[in-house]
């Protein structure tokens, strides 16, 4: 791998001695944090990649994850997938996750779009891909149905992905769809 948490996590621990709390996003970052309260943010699950195979040895990943957990107060958890699986390999631990939905409804924070935006969008429609740009997390569904809709709609619609691009092939078809808006 070439992002390690528990070596990040001991250099957070190093600078962030005489901090109040941290606020540890991705919480594998709490893994190797002593004597600080933390608060940790799981942003799902992030082990839906091609490498996953039923053979693959999950000792470390999952030792990790639970020392994490045992780490914070709290874990913000943005679905419920991530909370379900915790529930698989230790279901007390699973108790300090919080679900705060990944999602945004202007009726449920009590948002209104402005005059400003009302008048820059008008009556189109925006689609949202609000994650990672890859096949396991439905990019290659959403780039699909997005190809035949658009030629039809292009005027009257707006689609944004917000995310990173994860490989090659996903990267070719957004220039496709581009072009096609």
């Amino acid at each position: 791998r070439d992002w390690d948490a528990r070596i990040n996590s001991k250099m957070f621990n190093y600078y962030c001695q005489d901090c109040e709390f941290v606020i540890a996003s991705p919480f594998k970052l709490a893994c190797e944090i002593e004597n600080i309260p933390v608060i940790g943010i799981n942003h799902g699950v992030d082990f839906d990649a091609y490498w996953n195979r039923c053979y693959f040895d999950y000792t470390d990943r999952i030792k990790e994850v639970a020392d994490s957990l045992r780490k914070v107060r709290k874990c913000v958890c943005v679905d419920t997938n991530f909370i379900n699986w915790t529930r698989t390999i230790d279901y007390p631990l699973s108790m300090k996750e919080v679900y705060i939905p990944n999602y945004y409804d202007d009726k449920m924070m009590g948002m209104k779009i402005d005059e400003k935006e009302k008048k820059k969008f008008g009556n189109k429609i925006v689609f949202v891909y609000p994650r990672r740009i890859y096949e396991a997390r439905g990019s290659d569904i959403t780039l699909r149905a997005l190809k035949r809709v658009l030629p039809k709609y292009k005027d009257r619609i707006i689609v944004k992905f917000v995310g990173q691009i994860d490989n090659e092939k996903a990267g070719e078809c957004l220039k496709e769809l581009m072009n096609i808006s």
